[in-house]
């Protein structure tokens, strides 16, 4: 065990918190224990860094292969046989119920809100908290027009972008007190942009 958490918790690849990770570990471990995926299947389409994340609940503050989370959410997808983005949106904003959990988060949030109109820089520095890669901007072009910008994120797998989505679609509200219309798109392989719309 103490190997394993040494080995995530200094990551020199694209990486990624193991606070966000609990939802999509939890499904594919339902899967197995309700037999809709033998071990001997995962064992074969999983690398062995994968099975240990599985077996081993992730630690919130360390980081994790963010290759491994995009295998494990392939095979989610493909073994639900659902619509991959709305999964993949469900899991983001199940991931936001673990981040908001603990009178931290709560104090956290509270001071999100006082910055009022500045309250959308929160959620860059939040992707910086959760990635250790990527340049994030936020704007706003009008009081209901939001757009956050990723840069330098070609390792970003396009199973998170939809999962992101999902989690702004639930922190703007939280944080700046508005309901939105979360979309995104990714004009070259290192940048996505985040379109998010008052409904």
């Amino acid at each position: 065990m103490g190997e394993t958490r040494r080995e995530y918790s200094l990551m020199d690849v694209p990486s990624i918190k193991g606070l966000t990770l609990g939802p999509t570990c939890d499904r594919v471990n339902a899967l197995v224990e309700s037999v809709r995926i033998s071990r001997t299947d995962l064992e074969a389409t999983l690398h062995p860094q994968d099975l240990r994340l599985l077996e081993q609940r992730p630690e919130p503050t360390l980081w994790y292969p963010i290759d491994s989370v995009a295998r494990l959410n392939e095979l989610l997808i493909r073994e639900s046989g659902g619509d991959g983005p709305k999964l993949m949106r469900e899991l983001g904003a199940g991931a936001v119920e673990l981040l908001l959990q603990g009178g931290g988060s709560r104090l956290f949030l509270d001071g999100i809100r006082k910055l009022g109109n500045r309250a959308g820089e929160a959620l860059v520095q939040l992707a910086k908290l959760l990635l250790n890669f990527g340049a994030w901007s936020y704007l706003q072009p009008s009081p209901e027009h939001a757009v956050i910008e990723a840069r330098e994120v070609k390792a970003l797998p396009e199973t998170l972008r939809f999962a992101i989505e999902g989690l702004i679609q639930v922190l703007v509200p939280k944080f700046l007190g508005m309901t939105v219309i979360v979309s995104s798109e990714r004009p070259a392989p290192d940048r996505i942009l985040f379109d998010c719309r008052v409904r």
